[in-house]
């Protein structure tokens, strides 16, 4: 006995498979139905869950955005495009919400004030540490990885913090870390890694150019496992120097940082040095555009995005052979 076919369904058969594919079955009449059934295997779970999904969230969607659409709800997501300008605005919101706002800031300065002031030196610091803290949090909360650098920053400024009473210094360097770096004279840490520098490149710290760190980078790369074990501190200032030259391309200074961690080779030089002398390296991708387009201009997107005109170039395309 052959396969019954989509023309010989009932009438509730017919109604329930038209609305479960979502389509107009009725021009495929001689189509085998096992046939039918097979094909919708290959998809089922990419794209009829995923609507059935897609479906509870749309009413979300428009509560939450305040969205007034002509096009029914289950049409929202009708198109990849749609779909895209959705993750779109998620990512937008993700990475809003990401940025440390008045509170969290100042819950973090609340934090940093836990077990201070406990000394008179410490009480004259304390002023100065949170206006620190406040100037580092606004200039990092500028890049993706905030959290990351406030981590290392608190870990500096705890540093130097528990080596201030063996460091001599004078009541009027007491300042925050942005106004001491400009009266701080160079560190020494700082002038041996120019000085490594100078000697590896045979000129100027300043003066060595993004090919020829680039030329460092491909050549000590491949030589690190040889290395690892007795690295010789000139090369560890060296590498150091190179990691944060300004000249180094982002891509060089990736493939080295891979090259360390790959072979387990440690640059770090710990320093007791300030860390107005010594600040944390911020870098890597800024926050780009955050603020949210008017719901004028979001409807419009989606309403456009949702419409399905695939269907319709089709069946133009068809009529015209």
């Amino acid at each position: 006995m052959g396969s019954k076919t989509i023309g010989q369904l009932s009438q509730n058969d017919d109604k329930f498979f038209s609305q479960f594919a979502n389509v107009d079955l009725t021009s495929f009449d001689k189509f085998a139905l096992n046939d039918l059934v097979f094909e919708w295997a290959n998809f089922f779970d990419q794209n009829v869950v995923s609507r059935v999904e897609l479906g509870f969230k749309a009413e979300q969607v428009r509560r939450d955005w305040e969205l007034d659409f002509e096009l029914p709800i289950d049409s929202l997501y009708a198109t990849k495009e749609a779909k895209l300008v959705c993750e779109e605005l998620d990512e937008l919101i993700w990475r809003k919400e990401a940025i440390l706002d008045n509170d969290t800031q100042e819950s973090i300065i609340e934090m940093f004030q836990m077990g201070r002031g406990g000394s008179l030196s410490d009480r004259k610091w304390l002023p100065s540490d949170l206006q620190s803290l406040r100037d580092f949090m606004s200039t990092a909360n500028l890049y993706e990885r905030r959290l990351e650098f406030l981590r290392d920053w608190f870990l500096a400024k705890n540093a130097e913090v528990l080596n201030r009473p063996v460091m001599p210094i004078p009541d009027e360097y007491i300042k925050s870390d942005n106004e001491l770096a400009k009266i701080l004279p160079e560190s020494g840490r700082t002038a041996r890694i120019k000085e490594a520098v100078k000697r590896f490149f045979k000129k100027e710290y300043d003066q060595v150019t993004a090919s020829e760190l680039n030329l460092f980078v491909e050549n000590i790369g491949g030589r690190l496992y040889i290395l690892k074990k007795y690295i010789p501190l000139p090369l560890k200032y060296a590498i150091a120097g190179v990691l944060d030259h300004p000249n180094i391309d982002e891509l060089d200074r990736n493939k080295l940082l891979a090259f360390l961690h790959l072979f387990e080779v440690e640059v770090k030089v710990k320093s007791s040095e300030l860390l107005a002398a010594e600040p944390i390296r911020l870098e890597g991708e800024k926050v780009q555009e955050t603020t949210l387009p008017p719901r004028e201009v979001l409807q419009e997107r989606l309403r456009v995005a949702s419409t399905p005109f695939v269907p319709q170039i089709a069946l133009k395309l068809w009529s015209a052979t």
